[in-house]
């Protein structure tokens, strides 16, 4: 079978995988109810039927060309401070998530809603505001952000975003899960709270969204356009 040689955010040379790219743009943007991307989708073979219909891709991913497309992902962000960087930087920002869906259309044959769906991943990146302002935020509560964690329990159904701020602070957003796809879990936030000590003050929880998982890294992006990039740091027991 052939394969791609990778570089940089896409195989070389290979116009298809840029015409997905635009494909996966325009169709978010234009409100594609087939777009992957869209969280409103509930067609459990969206994102496969999206790339069968949309691309004419006759090659496949490598081990190497994976592992290539993640190291350079990984190489993108190492240094962003896990996205308060990429806030200054949109050229910084836009290259990330090219790797990110370069990454996508790489992995778009793997089965990543099984078993390995349920562990605990930690973040590495996210152009999410509102954690990076409780992350930048922290010192001045008297406090710092520790790990910022998602939990996922795919037999429980259930996704549970926390920030930690040492020795004893935690904010916490519960969610519910649906999985809808090989690749693609919908999720749905349903509480959060912010705790300390001895209190805990209750906080409406918004958003919903889909992830797309690809090996011990799994990029998320949810209904209001951010994206997430996270390492399986604990598999589930």
């Amino acid at each position: 079978m052939d394969t791609c040689s990778f570089t940089g955010g896409y195989p070389r040379g290979n116009s298809n995988l840029q015409n997905d790219r635009h494909l996966l743009h325009s169709s978010f943007l234009n409100g594609d109810s087939s777009s992957p991307f869209n969280p409103q989708n509930t067609n459990p073979n969206s994102f496969q039927s999206h790339y069968r219909r949309s691309s004419t891709i006759t090659c496949s991913a490598t081990t190497s060309e994976a592992l290539s497309a993640k190291r350079h992902l990984l190489g993108l962000i190492s240094d962003q401070e896990r996205g308060l960087k990429t806030l200054r930087d949109p050229k910084n920002r836009s290259e990330i998530v090219e790797a990110i869906e370069a990454m996508a259309i790489l992995g778009q044959d793997m089965v990543t809603t099984g078993d390995s769906l349920s562990a605990t991943w930690r973040l590495l990146w996210t152009t999410e505001k509102e954690p990076l302002f409780i992350i930048k935020k922290a010192p001045v509560f008297g406090t710092r952000a520790g790990d910022v964690l998602q939990v996922i329990d795919a037999e429980n159904r259930t996704l549970n975003n926390v920030i930690t701020f040492p020795p004893s602070g935690v904010f916490f957003v519960r969610s519910t899960i649906e999985i809808s796809s090989s690749q693609r879990v919908n999720f749905r936030f349903t509480r959060a709270v912010l705790r300390g000590k001895d209190w805990e003050f209750p906080l409406p929880p918004y958003g919903h969204g889909w992830c797309f998982i690809n090996s011990d890294i799994k990029n998320i992006m949810n209904s209001m356009e951010d994206h997430h990039t996270a390492r399986k740091l604990i598999p589930a027991a």
